[in-house]
């Protein structure tokens, strides 16, 4: 049973690769396009069903504020939804999948960029979800380690919640050092 689960993840994680990856290069263009016709914190329906972010809005959740503290509003969303949630309602509630059941997790399931906590873990539910964080390097005094994240986002999630599909490589992701 487990092995099926897996293949068909698979199968419709590359199926649904080839799907977003398209979206996320057009989105550069039409967020910069939608953005200066947003209402409510939201793009316009013509753009929000696909590059909006109905959890966040066009602005982020509070921790990207702070991030981006001096960026002028329009970069700050234009970069919160073309880079780094692109396509956030297209895969999460058009990819995404309604867990079913909880996830069973291997490997550190503590991995976590923000908490310096390196390593990799495997979660398997409805669908599955990789994570590894590694290779910690330092340059011009600013920590950056290795992501790399695909799946669904399920670890974690409680049933009758949405799962978003993500597919994030990412050589440069900011690292918090443990102190």
């Amino acid at each position: 049973m487990k092995l099926i689960i897996i293949l068909t993840g698979l199968i419709s994680f590359l199926i649904k690769l080839v799907l977003d990856l398209p979206l996320m290069l057009l989105g550069l263009l039409v967020i910069a396009i939608a953005l200066p016709f947003r209402k409510n914190n939201h793009l316009p329906a013509w753009a929000e069903w696909c590059w909006g972010n109905r959890d966040h809005g066009n602005d982020g959740e509070s921790f990207w504020a702070k991030r981006t503290i001096g960026w002028p509003y329009f970069i700050r969303c234009w970069w919160w939804l073309a880079v780094r949630n692109p396509t956030f309602n297209w895969s999460k509630y058009v990819l995404g999948l309604k867990v079913t059941q909880l996830a069973v997790s291997i490997g550190n399931t503590t991995v976590d960029e923000d908490e310096g906590a390196t390593g990799w873990h495997y979660s398997i539910g409805d669908a599955f979800e990789f994570r590894f964080i590694g290779w910690p390097y330092t340059v011009f005094g600013k920590h950056f380690c290795v992501k790399l994240r695909f799946g669904w986002k399920i670890e974690g999630k409680d049933i009758g919640e949405m799962a978003q599909f993500c597919f994030v490589p990412n050589p440069v992701c900011a690292f918090t050092p443990k102190t």
